[in-house]
């Protein structure tokens, strides 16, 4: 399985809808594994509970859908760094990030990282805890206070996609590495949907990503081409 099978770099951004209750993927539970439902049990906000669930339910549809996999032979786990992966598919890459209402989801067959981060007042509070010297220079250079709430996004975003394409996770001192350099930035790409910042970071940034957007309805149309055939 390994290697033999066409993967694009691709982006799924997925809009979700408020008014669609946690309780409508009740029935989704069995395609999961019981590791996971464990931890959606144990969460008491219904809306984090349905975006944990919905990205679950999204990666398994994307890896049957590209690797003609039965959803019932999935296998994830994490390695030593904390960073999830598919068993027995070395190729096939993933990252994950949610906020608020908003999914997204990368493939690769290289290492990726992704991180969203939705526009709001008030971010850049935070900058001087979690930012560099050049980070921070970047962002106050910005004209008008909109535009200082994206720019933190942006680095924002990027901090965390180049922590979760390392595998490090926040185990590294945010402060101590600056997205501006070079060496770093070449691997960033930055794209806006709607009111929402993204950065990918990949080695090979050179290669465009696909974007698709869905929103939650058009999400679930895909779902149902994956149920109830397979079970896990």
């Amino acid at each position: 399985m390994d290697g033999d099978f066409i993967l694009e770099k691709k982006l799924y951004f997925i809009d979700l809808d408020e008014k669609i209750s946690f309780s409508k993927y009740i029935r989704h539970l069995h395609f999961i594994s019981y590791a996971k439902k464990a931890k959606i049990d144990k969460i008491r906000n219904h809306n984090e509970k349905k975006r944990i669930l919905i990205s679950e339910l999204f990666l398994r549809f994307l890896v049957c859908d590209i690797l003609n996999l039965e959803n019932k032979d999935l296998r994830f786990d994490i390695d030593f760094k904390g960073k999830p992966y598919l068993v027995n598919c070395e190729s096939f890459h993933y990252n994950i990030s949610h906020t608020r209402n908003a999914i997204v989801i990368v493939t690769s067959k290289t290492p990726i990282g992704v991180d969203v981060e939705k526009i709001k007042t008030n971010n850049t509070k935070a900058m001087d805890r979690f930012f560099s010297q050049n980070e921070l220079n970047y962002i106050r250079k910005l004209d008008r206070a909109c535009c200082q709430e994206r720019g933190f996004c942006e680095v924002w975003t990027k901090k965390e996609a180049y922590l979760k394409w390392s595998g490090t996770g926040l185990t590294w001192p945010l402060p101590e590495f600056d997205t501006l350099n070079f060496e770093i930035s070449k691997m960033l790409k930055t794209v806006r949907v709607k009111d929402y910042v993204i950065s990918i970071c990949y080695e090979d940034n050179e290669n465009s990503i696909f974007v698709e957007i869905l929103d939650e309805n058009q999400m679930l149309d895909k779902l149902a081409l994956m149920m109830p055939e397979n079970p896990l």
